[in-house]
């Protein structure tokens, strides 16, 4: 909609100062523009990473490969149709595009931040943003600039239940009586799952959702930290622990595996420690 809308504009201002173009000329040069701004976004995985994190960065990363597609034009202009399309047209084309890019982009962080605020004189506006641009903004996905999501909002059962239909899935000791957020970390989602056994014993794990941005190989992160974790268990002691207690340990699915693949995402689970200093900043 966006080449389209320039590309008028740039036909309009082309139009007060020189022929019209050819029918053809305009279709090829709007489809090759589709294809190389669509591609260079494709190649860099801009959409992927705006659609899941929508940091800065990735923002930074469109204009990039939009930049990268603008030279890729100008470069067919030169060797197809410099002689049919004037250079200061096809600069204005492409200028306007970026520039397009970027209101709309600045318009759309302006119009989030209104609506995250949640007063009643922008609901409505967060009611459409989280309609048409699928928005979740109870969503605390860490690290995220815009939580989005790829399906609909819509109201479903309560977050920890979900949170209990995965650790359900885990061979752990006893009832689930609490979960609760670690709010600390900025790479995996961190839960503290309590249960209690028949016994009337007290146990706690570390339940966490794999950042499969940052791990993209689940499979060889969980063996490195299971042969980690078994070399070092029985040789270290953590005071106030059994000595072959002190290791953080993989706590297996119900069907052996060490980790656990949902329609959530990848999680896995570990033994949890009370009374340990975690150092967020080394000094």
């Amino acid at each position: 909609m966006m080449l389209i809308v320039v590309w008028v504009i740039t036909l309009v201002l082309h139009l007060s100062s020189a022929k019209p173009f050819e029918p053809p000329t305009l279709f090829t040069i709007l489809g090759m523009a589709f294809v190389c701004f669509t591609g260079m976004r494709l190649l860099t995985k801009v959409y992927r990473v705006i659609l899941r994190t929508g940091t800065v960065g990735a923002f930074a990363r469109e204009i990039l490969a939009t930049i990268a597609g603008s030279g890729i034009i100008i470069s067919l202009w030169y060797f197809i149709w410099r002689n049919s399309v004037p250079f200061t047209s096809m600069l204005s084309f492409v200028g306007g595009y970026m520039l397009v890019c970027l209101l709309m982009r600045l318009t759309y962080f302006y119009l989030y931040q209104r609506a995250k605020r949640n007063t009643p004189g922008v609901r409505w506006l967060r009611l459409i943003m989280t309609q048409l641009t699928l928005v979740n903004f109870d969503s605390d996905e860490e690290g995220a600039l815009l939580r989005v999501v790829l399906e609909p909002v819509v109201p479903a059962a309560s977050p920890i239940n979900k949170i209990q239909n995965i650790v359900d899935q885990f061979a752990i000791r006893g009832s689930v009586t609490a979960i609760t957020q670690i709010k600390k970390g900025y790479i995996n989602r961190t839960y503290v799952v309590e249960t209690l056994s028949d016994a009337g014993h007290v146990h706690k794990y570390i339940l966490q959702r794999i950042n499969t941005n940052v791990f993209r190989d689940v499979d060889a992160l969980m063996e490195n930290f299971k042969l980690t974790t078994e070399h070092l268990y029985g040789r270290l002691q953590l005071p106030g622990h059994g000595k072959k207690g002190s290791v953080q340990t993989v706590r297996t699915t119900k069907d052996g595996r060490s980790w656990l693949k949902a329609d959530s995402g990848c999680w896995r689970m570990m033994s949890y420690f009370d009374n340990v200093y975690s150092m967020d900043i080394p000094d």
